[in-house]
């Protein structure tokens, strides 16, 4: 599904907490030249768009969360992946 930040409807983009979850070393959104736009380490906290206090283009971004699990808490574990922002 698409992120569309301008709208009331899908407004933000987070990362959805599993239950084998601790904890996330940190969360980060960049755009295709791989400028970071946005970080944090509070699994609560969304993304809405914004970079510099202005939304972002319409295009492709990259998410990257690093998180540790109950089953594997001394593991760093890695997901990344991509998503699109639609105007």
């Amino acid at each position: 599904m698409p992120f569309t930040p301008k709208d009331r409807y899908n407004n933000t983009f987070c990362v959805y907490p599993q239950e084998d979850i601790v904890h996330v070393k940190s969360f980060k959104i960049y755009n295709r030249w791989g400028t970071l736009l946005w970080q944090t380490n509070d699994i609560t906290q969304c993304w809405d768009g914004l970079y510099q206090n202005k939304f972002v283009a319409q295009g492709t971004y990259v998410y990257k969360v690093e998180y540790y699990r109950n089953t594997e808490p001394n593991e760093i574990l890695n997901e990344q992946g991509t998503f699109m922002v639609l105007y």
